[in-house]
């Protein structure tokens, strides 16, 4: 299916450069200095998507991603929404239980898939970076995309989970699920911020995790937090470094000048 096949957002063909950003909260990636002023980041946030400061190199998308289009229902935990789910807490812990925060609250969320946006984008804006933190629902999104993602986006960032330890009820381990998928997707892990960046031990400690526990463990019966970003590139870009992305949290002003801007 090309591109002709979907609408096309109507990006300025000054945009060269799009850092996609799933799960945002209210500090979405903004493009990094050396992409220049007509770089632009696409934050997707469901619950606080409103509230998000705006910025000349930023569009925001308030919708959940998944693997099908339609409407789910999201669990609101934390302050301002930050460990909201489609999928419930496996454990009780202080981000979860202060009912007088809104912690629990159901919301329904419009769902859309990452390969719609990926697919909506311009062939002249490249896909520098997509980031995702979805509090377990990470690789369902990555999954689903997997042809256009491979096609399309040589750096991802993700939030994945080690050891079998279930943040909630969803299916995001590092070593189950992401290392075989990617792999054969095409993309190579060179670092997690939670176990460096020994791959050969990584893979060694996963032989182990896999060899001592063949059967995924229910989500309560190992339910915690030992959860951090992994980095992946894909085999034909791995000379190339991730771009340095900086948080826009409380980011108000322009990043460049009137006349940078202008030249978009």
């Amino acid at each position: 299916m090309s591109s002709l096949d979907f609408t096309l957002l109507d990006i300025p063909s000054s945009v060269k450069e799009i850092v996609i950003n799933v799960g945002s909260n209210l500090d979405p990636l903004l493009p990094s200095k050396e992409m220049g002023p007509c770089a632009h980041t696409i934050a997707i946030e469901p619950i606080v998507g409103c509230k998000i400061p705006e910025h000349r190199q930023l569009s925001v998308i308030n919708a959940a991603v998944s693997s099908t289009p339609g409407i789910m229902s999201m669990n609101v935990y934390n302050d301002n929404g930050e460990s909201s789910s489609l999928g419930k807490a496996a454990m009780g812990s202080y981000w979860n239980t202060n009912k007088a925060r809104g912690d629990g609250k159901v919301k329904m969320v419009p769902i859309i898939t990452l390969s719609s946006i990926i697919n909506a984008i311009p062939s002249h804006s490249t896909i520098s970076l997509i980031k995702t933190d979805m509090q377990g629902f990470d690789f369902v999104a990555i999954k689903e995309a997997g042809p256009v993602l491979k096609e399309k986006v040589t750096h991802i960032m993700t939030e994945v989970w080690h050891n079998d330890v279930a943040s909630y009820y969803a299916e995001n381990d590092l070593c189950r699920d992401w290392l075989p998928f990617m792999t054969k997707l095409g993309y190579v892990l060179v670092k997690t911020r939670r176990a460096g960046t020994d791959i050969a031990k990584i893979k060694a400690d996963c032989e182990k995790q896999l060899k001592d526990k063949p059967e995924r463990p229910e989500p309560l019966a190992n339910a915690g937090m030992s959860e951090g970003d992994a980095y992946w590139i894909r085999e034909d870009a791995v000379d190339k470094p991730f771009p340095d992305n900086i948080a826009a949290k409380g980011v108000k002003a322009p990043t460049f000048s009137e006349a940078e801007y202008a030249t978009c």
